[in-house]
């Protein structure tokens, strides 16, 4: 996606959301100047702490907002830096000869698969 189109979905939900630009910026800490930059797709990709207080303010997904510059969220590469196991996991998939895009693909469906019926059962009661 490109910069200027997210930059006017942002302000379409900012709308949405009937702020106005400097009750935007006041809440994400930066100039209303700034905010106008981002939603006309102007200047600097926004460091990641400014999009992450972008996408609390407007209400979405903060995973979206960062793909969208992408970018990806201190969540995600933290525990990557954490995580041994999944970083030589991700690793080894993709860097793999041996698995089509499609494989791949399928791998990182199951993970998720594996992810989702995990919350589920700890849902359930079912662990701890």
């Amino acid at each position: 996606m490109k910069i200027k189109e997210i930059g006017i979905r942002l302000r379409q939900r900012r709308k949405q959301l009937d702020f106005t630009m400097k009750e935007v910026a006041e809440q994400v800490g930066v100039s209303e100047n700034y905010i106008s930059e981002i939603e006309r797709g102007k200047g600097k990709i926004p460091s990641d702490e400014v999009l992450t207080r972008i996408a609390e303010v407007y209400q979405i997904e903060e995973l979206d907002l960062f793909s969208a510059f992408d970018k990806l969220p201190k969540g995600i590469t933290s525990a990557l830096e954490r995580s041994e196991t999944l970083k030589r996991t991700l690793y080894d998939i993709e860097k793999s000869k041996e698995l089509s895009d499609a494989e791949k693909d399928v791998l990182y469906d199951e993970i998720q698969k594996l992810y989702v019926d995990l919350l589920i059962k700890k849902h359930r009661g079912g662990e701890k």
